[in-house]
């Protein structure tokens, strides 16, 4: 399993290539959407699209006009 730990968004994408992200900031007794959380949320976005759009990719589930979607959003939000 992989995971990405001290961000206030844990990614963990298991051995069926299920993604699942959670909402956890390790620095706070509450998760809220601050500035933490968003930057969290971008990196783990960025890293999602990054695997969904690899050649070979094993992230599971994905539709392929989602996935469209949401590497246009990525692309937009950089520029």
């Amino acid at each position: 399993m992989s995971t990405q730990t001290e961000s206030a968004v844990r990614y963990e994408k298991d051995a069926d290539g299920i993604v699942t992200l959670t909402m956890d900031d390790p620095n706070a007794s509450a998760n809220t959407m601050n500035e933490a959380y968003a930057r969290a949320m971008e990196a783990a976005v960025d890293r999602l699209a990054e695997e969904v759009g690899a050649e070979g990719s094993d992230v599971k589930g994905v539709d392929r006009q989602r996935e469209e979607d949401l590497l246009r959003r990525v692309v937009t939000s950089r520029a």
